[in-house]
Order: structure tokens, then sequence, then C-alpha cells
């Protein structure tokens, strides 16, 4: 992630978006509010390792991730929409600057190329003074499901982390199977690699532990595929 600074969620902006007086199990702002929350794991993440200023929840289950910057940075927030839409919890992130707010789909594909990024993912942008009832809305429409239903063509499902993880797996299994292995061993295969890949990401495991079981053939997992 970028080393851009974020700031704590004014109350400027609470009052904006009509967050004064919500709180946990609703309105997380502080990592260690989360407690044993259903998802403390995803709101503790947002917080404190992506720099989150806010993360508002639906029935428990994290819908907004709000974030503050001094200037908009395009390049931290396209890193962030990225990290997010793989957490595949959040559905919209929202990203204040000065009297801007810009409203992002998480349930658009990240793209490595960033010049699409807004006209692919960008649901709406506010000024604060002259969009001050469209501001407000946000959060109601969040929680009611209309602002989904408004902005339909910016929230797919089959763009969504768990349907694109599904279709790369069945493609995954189709190849596998076409080039020799039998079902068993395909699925058993990708099993192995999805816990492997989990097991990095939390860094429990890391280049030496590969090197170890490849006998120091190699320090990737996909190295040792290759291999």
């Amino acid at each position: 992630m970028s080393t851009v600074q974020t700031r704590p969620l004014p109350t400027i902006w609470k009052e904006r978006l009509d967050l004064v007086w919500r709180s946990a199990p609703e309105l997380y702002e502080d990592s260690a509010a989360a407690g044993r929350s259903p998802h403390a794991g995803a709101i503790r993440m947002a917080l404190a390792e992506l720099g989150a200023s806010a993360v508002f929840c639906v029935q428990d289950v994290p819908t907004v991730v709000i974030v503050v910057l001094n200037e908009y940075d395009r390049d931290y927030v396209i890193n962030l929409h990225g990290v997010l839409w793989n957490q595949g919890l959040a559905t919209l992130l929202l990203v204040l600057s000065g009297d801007i707010l810009r409203a992002f789909s998480l349930a658009r594909i990240p793209r490595s190329d960033g010049s699409t990024f807004s006209g692919r993912c960008l649901v709406r942008e506010l000024n604060a003074t002259t969009d001050a009832l469209a501001a407000k809305d946000l959060i109601y429409g969040a929680e009611s499901g209309r602002l989904w239903e408004m902005h339909d063509r910016f929230f797919k499902v089959k763009e969504r982390v768990d349907h694109v993880l599904l279709k790369n797996l069945t493609v995954s299994f189709t190849a596998l199977c076409k080039d020799g292995l039998p079902k068993d061993a395909a699925q058993a295969l990708l099993i192995q690699t999805m816990f492997i890949a989990y097991l990095e990401d939390r860094e429990i495991v890391g280049p030496e532990y590969f090197k170890d079981a490849s006998h120091g053939v190699t320090g990737t997992f996909l190295g040792i595929l290759q291999s």
C-alpha cells in the first residue's frame, strides 16, 4: 500500500453523511472496537493496516469503507480498491478530500490500466455544499439496498471476487484435466494451492518454507509447480 497519510473521520463529514449518532456495531473508527464482531479481522485490517478512517457495517457486514485524505491521490485509491475488492466484503468505498466526496464501487474487477479506473468504478462525485442531500443519502441507500439498484451497472455480481474465483477455479480445473490429471488429483491440487495462498497472504509461510520443501530449488510455490 501507498504511504499516503489518511485522517480520522471529522465531525463535519459525520454530519454530512448523517453518521453522528452511529457507533459500533454499525460504525467503527478504532480497530480495537471491533472486538469479537463476526468480521473483526477485516475491520481491523481496514482501519489499522489499510489506513481507512471508518468502516460502516450493515447487519454486521463491513459494507462502506470511508477514507479521508488531505488531497485526493488516485494511485493510493486504486491500490486500496484492489485490496478491498480482494477481501470480498465491502461494496462501497467513500473517499473524502476537502469538500469533495467520491464514491467507488468495490464490485468492479481491479484493472492494471489506471486510466480507466474512474470510468469503471466511480459511482458518484459529490460536492458537500451543492450536493448535501445526495451525500447524506449515500449511507441510507447502502443500508436499504436502494443505492445498488439505482447504480446497478456499477454493482455487478459477476465481478465480485467470489464469482471471479469460482470462474477461475472452473477454468483451471478444466485445463488440468485436459493436461491429463485425473479429476480427483486436479481438485486436490487446486485445494492445496488455495490453502498455500492463504498461508502466504498471512505470512505464515514464505521463501524459506518453499526452499526447504523443494530442497533449495526455489523460494516460491509457483517455482515448485513449474519444477
